[in-house]
């Protein structure tokens, strides 16, 4: 599973907004726990960006790839499902939507339930 690297947000409200700024910090502490493999950490990570900003649409993507290499499909689907949700209430791009719509196809396969994949 993948990561998002890049924040959302190409307005960098990070240098205006303290909160957005600390949001990012911590998702990307969460990605750099993901990288070394740091489920735990990583995990931590995003639910304290999501408790910040629940439509943060990376973080759930993230979110769901730990659950996902932690083998924990069902909370993982729940996740892209929410991050989906969310992505098109706030108008995300169709790249990240596309992340959580394979992931869950991915989670699907993974159970071995090929129909529900695609």
């Amino acid at each position: 599973a993948k990561v998002e690297t890049k924040s959302e947000n190409t307005s960098k409200p990070a240098e205006k907004d303290p909160k957005a700024k600390e949001v990012e910090e911590l998702r990307l502490k969460g990605n750099e726990a993901y990288k070394a493999k740091q489920f735990e950490e990583a995990l931590r990570c995003y639910n304290a960006v999501l408790e910040m900003d629940p439509n943060c649409i990376p973080a759930l993507n993230n979110k769901a790839a730990v659950l996902f290499e932690t083998e924990q499909l069902d909370e993982c689907i729940a996740v892209c499902e929410l991050a989906v949700e969310r992505g098109r209430e706030v108008h995300a791009d169709f790249k990240t939507l596309g992340r959580a719509l394979g992931r869950i196809g991915s989670a699907w396969q993974k159970k071995g339930d090929l129909e529900q994949a695609i």
